[in-house]
């Protein structure tokens, strides 16, 4: 048997006891409705039918998912050990230097990390560098999620 505090015809509280043994007298008297086992804090009685209370879910906002970054920020996507391996294969991979080329353009003000050739490129980049870094195809393919 739950004992609630009832105000308006919602139940503000219920006793986890006999409210006389576990509240002082001045507020125990409030506890003064029985109400069905499976009533809870914010439904509705109005001492003979409980209503439940309606639960409204709301998700969290959507983060915006950032689509530009600088050159420099770019670079610091990628860890050191890859920007590292990146550098030595730059002299013997010619894609790699291309679009590294590109980044270092002084006049690039913007990376679009969202832009087919970008994803192509990291794509790429990344798994030019995995065999150095000793990545598996589950790491190499997590990293360019990651650096995109």
């Amino acid at each position: 048997m739950k004992h609630a505090w009832i105000e308006n015809g919602t139940i503000r509280d219920i006793a986890q006891g006999v409210p006389e043994e576990i509240y002082h007298q001045d507020i125990a008297v409030h506890y003064s409705e029985i109400v069905p086992e499976t009533a809870e804090n914010g439904d509705f009685w109005d001492g003979v039918k409980l209503t439940k209370r309606e639960i409204i879910v709301t998700t969290e906002p959507v983060t915006a998912r950032i689509t530009e970054v600088t050159p420099v920020e770019f670079k610091l996507r990628f860890t050191s050990a890859e920007r590292i391996a990146i550098r030595a294969l730059r002299s013997t991979d010619s894609a790699i230097d291309d679009f590294m080329n590109i980044i270092d353009d002084p006049r690039l003000s913007v990376v679009h990390l969202d832009l087919t050739d970008t994803i192509e490129a990291v794509t790429y980049v990344i798994n030019a560098v995995k065999t150095n870094l000793a990545y598996t195809q589950a790491q190499a393919d997590a990293r360019i999620v990651e650096i995109l």
